[in-house]
């Protein structure tokens, strides 16, 4: 067998070389390959989330747009901080009386009540009594809803109707009792 093997030697020595890195090649793309899938596995779970960002990148704009759009609806919703709460309370309480008046009602008192402060505004609160009809009410409570170029809109934190008169023969005459919410930036935000 020896002098078989000697024979062969030229080709035998090439051919058990070519074989181990043939081995050594199978034993280093087997692994390759599986981190391979594994990455590719990975890729395809991730292309939604990859398509979903593209198209908020893609979207930028538009979501930026409308971002300003709703910055400025809310600047509408609130006053200025002027740092100058009383003289804000003397302009409420003149606009919730000459409101009032404009629709009918009769003011028997307007008082400020000590602000609230929630998330990052500042809330002024106002306590009005008044008296008047059901339909002086219902337009009362409109004009308050609508903001004009001067004055947010405000809104109504606390509201109580009593009957003024029990006779049934009577107009249906009430008693208002109603607290209203103006909305400003809180102090130390900028406005």
């Amino acid at each position: 067998m020896t002098p078989l093997l000697h024979q062969h030697r030229a080709w035998l020595a090439p051919l058990l070389t070519l074989i181990v890195v043939l081995l050594l090649l199978i034993a280093i793309f087997i692994p390759l390959a599986a981190k391979q899938n594994q990455y590719n596995t990975i890729i395809q779970k991730s292309q939604p989330r990859i398509e979903r960002v593209q198209g908020l990148l893609a979207a930028a704009p538009q979501l930026e747009n409308q971002l300003n759009a709703a910055r400025v609806t809310a600047q509408a919703q609130l006053y200025p901080n002027t740092g100058d709460e009383n003289r804000l309370n003397t302009e409420l309480q003149t606009r919730l009386r000459s409101l009032a008046q404009q629709n009918g009602l009769t003011v028997g008192s307007l008082r400020a009540l000590p602000t609230r402060k929630e998330l990052n505004l500042e809330i002024l609160l106002l306590n009005l009594s008044l008296q008047g009809g059901v339909a002086e009410l219902q337009k009362f409570l409109d004009a308050l809803q609508h903001p004009t170029e001067a004055a947010p809109a405000l809104r109504i934190d606390n509201l109580i109707l009593r009957r003024a008169t029990m006779a049934p023969s009577a107009p249906q005459n009430l008693t208002i009792d109603i607290t209203v919410a103006a909305l400003r930036p809180a102090s130390n935000q900028t406005a």
